[in-house]
């Protein structure tokens, strides 16, 4: 294993814009989850603007959302959370991971 120096064993550490604050996770902590560690929820940024369809693991880090690769906003921005539903799926619809 290669040695690694202080700083960059730090930089491993910086901060993660995915990561939510903590007034947020103890909101969704008690929250039904739709998957094993996974919640599915709507975020209320600090602007007022909504995004459904994001998914939260453990509580703790929006692991992504739906129809978007990379996440419109950072989870710091997050001010308030609820529960959203996934859609019923039509038999048939469901797609493999």
């Amino acid at each position: 294993m290669p040695k690694r120096d202080g700083r960059s064993l730090r930089a491993l550490g910086g901060p993660n814009e995915r990561i939510l604050p903590v007034a947020i996770q103890e909101l969704i902590a008690p929250m039904e989850r739709q998957s094993y560690g996974i919640n599915r929820v709507t975020v209320v940024l600090d602007d007022g603007t909504t995004h459904g369809g994001v998914r939260v693991a453990w509580a703790t880090e929006v692991v992504g959302m739906d129809g978007h690769e990379e996440l419109p906003f950072e989870a710091g921005r997050i001010v308030d959370i609820r529960p959203d539903p996934a859609p019923q799926d039509a038999p048939g619809d469901i797609e493999p991971f």
